[in-house]
């Protein structure tokens, strides 16, 4: 097609990163909002289902493959823009999520540091609100640009719009999917006090004194911690935390804490976030279960790994497992953070 190199047939296993799943029917990289346009009319002409893909480091392709065309977001720019006490940072969609956060952090801007070594492409981080070590990325967004599919005409959302909670956004409900986001607005700071209120860092720096932790420490500190929970990428297929902590009414925490006293706690306004890899872990004895070649990794079981050959239908059986004996034990039902496509 004019403009744009649209190819068929094309394997999914390469494009997310738990190296899974079938053929694209249609497929094509767009590195400027021009050729993004480009492909959704041709998407439109041919009234094929569109799928936009970043790294692919939150999503299950199934092993059938995709009936469609999935449009991979190259956009790439970053610009910063400094004022007295903060900083707006301007960055294209397809920009890798760490060397942006990496770039905040050696300029020594504050905001992004707990979000370090998280997977996948900064137009990903705002349709899952995504969330690490007591920060989450919609706390940091001032407003997010998008095409809507249907008109092709570009929307500034204002990150009131953008309805941000746990592990969710507009763009995760059915009208927001009417949108590709091309471009996100974060606004950061030049000072601010480290945020080490999660366990890890606060175990990481006890004895430190905190006002002299840095943006830089946070990040190193994160390199350790979250090198030694999460399995390489090098070595094995992920997408990381395959579940979502589930949110409970703290009556509903209580009960539970009375029987696993250990269990930890995180308030929030609309009840209490469970640690589900505590629940998967001590409650339901589930650290490291296998199940054929997929399974819980040693070190994080929150975490599911293809060893090598797993398929999708594995990862989502290995799901219905682990979902059933979580509600057997805690009466809680919990859902995936891992987006399936097919």
């Amino acid at each position: 097609m004019r403009g744009i190199a649209v190819r068929r047939n094309i394997s999914l296993k390469k494009y997310g990163t738990f190296r899974i799943g079938g053929r694209a029917s249609f497929f094509v990289s767009v590195k400027t909002e021009e050729e993004l346009l480009l492909a959704l009319e041709f998407a439109g002409k041919n009234s094929l289902k569109i799928f936009i893909l970043g790294r692919g480091s939150n999503v299950l392709f199934a092993d059938e493959g995709f009936a469609g065309l999935v449009i991979k977001i190259d956009l790439r720019g970053l610009r910063f823009f400094e004022g007295p006490n903060k900083v707006l940072a301007e960055v294209q969609a397809g920009e890798d999520w760490d060397n942006f956060v990496k770039k905040t952090v050696d300029k020594n801007y504050w905001g992004l540091e707990n979000l370090s070594y998280i997977p996948g492409t900064v137009g990903a981080a705002p349709i899952q609100n995504i969330g690490s070590y007591g920060v989450e990325v919609g706390d940091l967004i001032k407003e997010v640009h998008a095409i809507n599919i249907k008109n092709l005409k570009k929307k500034i959302f204002s990150k009131k719009k953008c309805r941000f909670s746990y592990r969710h956004s507009f763009f995760k409900t059915a009208a927001g999917a009417d949108f590709v986001i091309t471009d996100i607005v974060f606004s950061l700071k030049k000072t601010e006090k480290a945020n080490l209120s999660y366990r890890d860092l606060e175990d990481f720096f006890a004895g430190k004194d905190r006002a002299s932790v840095k943006a830089l420490d946070v990040r190193k500190a994160l390199k350790i911690i979250r090198g030694a929970k999460f399995p390489d990428l090098k070595k094995f297929g992920t997408a990381g935390s395959f579940f979502r902590n589930p949110v409970v009414s703290v009556k509903k925490f209580k009960i539970l804490k009375s029987k696993y006293p250990d269990l930890p706690e995180f308030y929030e306004a609309k009840g209490c976030k469970l640690s589900l890899a505590f629940i998967l872990d001590r409650v339901c004895g589930l650290r490291g279960y296998k199940l054929k070649n997929a399974g819980l990794y040693k070190n994080q079981p929150l975490v599911f790994v293809n060893f090598g050959g797993a398929e999708a239908r594995d990862i989502l059986n290995l799901g219905k497992k682990v979902r059933k004996k979580v509600f057997e034990k805690t009466g809680v039902e919990i859902f995936a953070e891992v987006t399936f496509v097919g």
